[in-house]
């Protein structure tokens, strides 16, 4: 009787291993349901070889080059560090570390900011911004820009490099035939064709990328350069589409000339090379080797200037990927105009220096026009005085003459177009050439970061095909490669743990 009563009792029950013997359909369907689920969750949750780890620390940079220590850090440094110090959202100082700690070197001031436990990020590393933006009119004239640095934490989910190749057999063939003949040109009827060299720098074929001014200027130079040292003398200049050179009467061999060379480039122009496209320069005697002797000199196909459009393209299209939180770009040189003077002739018109930087400031201004009201209209005034090319710089009326005609610009400076000397960051990609040698060519690196809660492999496919588009319009020897790869770094690394659990 007990047992009975007893098994009625527990038959009386409701628990879940019953309910699912006595409802076995039931049962398999919320199997597969949590099957399911967890599959569906597990496709879609975040995957990433970093963690995600908010650094609250920023580095806040002003240059001022020119300028010793004491004198940054009495202007620069610390108007930067009263200026943080405003911030409501700083680490408590304590007895080991410090909300604001500076470090001021000569031509550079680096201030560390460290935010209080718990803070909001972007709504303190903002509201920084904001102050530090206020103390610019402030700073010494030469001083800035402020930059603040806040992605410490930041990691580079895909890094790219954008190389140019070495110039291939082709066009250095094309070079040379051009060289040749305008050697063998110069030198009809020279007295002693047979004790003249000529020492030619080849340049990029892209002739927008290269100031004929600055070039002639430094071959001038070195020619007198020669002269001084009795290294040679009957000076011919020759110039032509990807080649510049200097043909000259001379008994030094082929190794004075060259040390010569890098003498004048390092110690009159501050250089390796008369300019950053070129090759490095030559020596041709006999017009039959002129051939050997560029490939022997040869370098990199594209400039600097189409390193720079190219990996603009590429860093645009990536932009438009929607697990890409960030792309930049590091290595670009950037282009800018020298303006080169004579204080005498600047004298002469009663001209100072700094006055033509105020000039053209006012000239090329970008302030809107504002808006003029026409019966029902309302018609948008905009200044037309920016400065689209160098030509545009050199008439600028700057001051008159005595008879009261106007003295451009162009009449007073030379005006050429180069690139930023000194560069801040030049990048290279160094690689094994088909014959197994180690080459480096100048390249352009370009920085991928992923949104947050994305998917790491989602993220290297999109990337993938958007390579795969935009290589249609590159040109088809463009070194595109990637440098670090997290997502395939991804699968190598846990790709034999998942083949072995199985």
């Amino acid at each position: 009787m007990l047992n009975e009563e007893k098994i009625r009792e527990l038959e009386s029950k409701t628990n879940i291993a019953r309910f699912c013997v006595d409802n076995p359909h039931v049962s398999w369907a919320l199997l597969i349901l949590v099957l399911v689920w967890g599959t569906n969750g597990y496709q879609h949750m975040p995957k990433s070889k970093d963690p995600n780890i908010p650094v609250r620390v920023a580095l806040v940079v002003t240059p001022w080059p020119g300028h010793d220590a004491v004198e940054v850090e009495q202007l620069v440094t610390r108007q930067v560090e009263r200026k943080i110090a405003e911030s409501q959202f700083l680490n408590q100082p304590d007895a080991r570390s410090f909300a604001i700690q500076s470090l001021t070197l000569p031509g550079i001031s680096m201030v560390r900011v460290q935010l209080a436990t718990g803070t909001d990020r972007d709504v303190a590393f903002n509201e920084i911004s904001l102050k530090l933006e206020g103390i610019n009119p402030d700073l010494p004239d030469g001083a800035g820009p402020i930059s603040l640095n806040s992605g410490f934490g930041d990691t580079a989910a895909v890094l790219l490099s954008v190389a140019s190749p070495r110039a291939d057999e082709v066009e250095v063939a094309l070079r040379a035939t051009e060289i040749s003949r305008a050697i063998d040109d110069i030198r009809q009827g020279k007295v002693n064709a047979t004790g003249r060299a000529t020492l030619v720098v080849a340049t990029p074929l892209d002739i927008d990328t290269v100031d004929p001014g600055a070039m002639n200027i430094g071959l001038r130079l070195f020619g007198a350069w020669l002269s001084d040292r009795e290294l040679g003398s009957d000076f011919e200049a020759l110039r032509g589409p990807g080649y510049l050179g200097l043909d000259f009467a001379t008994t030094a061999s082929d190794e004075q000339l060259l040390a010569s060379t890098s003498g004048f480039l390092h110690q009159r122009l501050g250089s390796t090379r008369f300019f950053p496209d070129a090759w490095q320069p030559t020596v041709i005697r006999n017009t039959a080797d002129t051939d050997k002797q560029l490939t022997s000199v040869v370098g990199d196909k594209y400039s600097y200037r189409q390193l720079d459009d190219f990996s603009s393209v590429i860093t645009a299209n990536l932009n438009t990927i929607p697990q890409v939180s960030r792309v930049f770009r590091s290595g670009v040189l950037r282009e800018q105009i020298d303006l080169s003077y004579s204080q005498e002739l600047l004298a002469s018109y009663g001209v100072l220096p700094s006055r033509i930087g105020q000039i053209i400031n006012a000239r090329n201004t970008t302030i809107p026009g504002g808006v003029l009201q026409v019966e029902d209209m309302n018609v948008l005034l905009t200044p037309t005085g920016d400065f689209t090319s160098k030509e545009q710089i050199g008439d600028v009326i700057i001051t008159r003459s005595d008879a009261g005609s106007p003295v451009y610009l162009r009449s007073l400076v030379n005006i050429r177009s180069g690139y930023q000397s000194p560069p801040r960051l030049l990048t290279y990609h160094t690689a094994r050439d088909a014959n197994g040698q180690w080459q480096r060519n100048r390249s352009v690196n370009i920085t991928v970061q992923m949104n947050v809660g994305e998917q790491i492999a989602k993220l290297g496919k999109a990337v993938d095909s958007t390579l795969e588009i935009i290589r249609l319009t590159l040109p088809d020897d463009l070194i595109i490669e990637r440098v670090s790869d997290q997502p395939s770094q991804v699968v190598e690394r846990y790709q034999p743990l998942y083949e072995g659990a199985v």
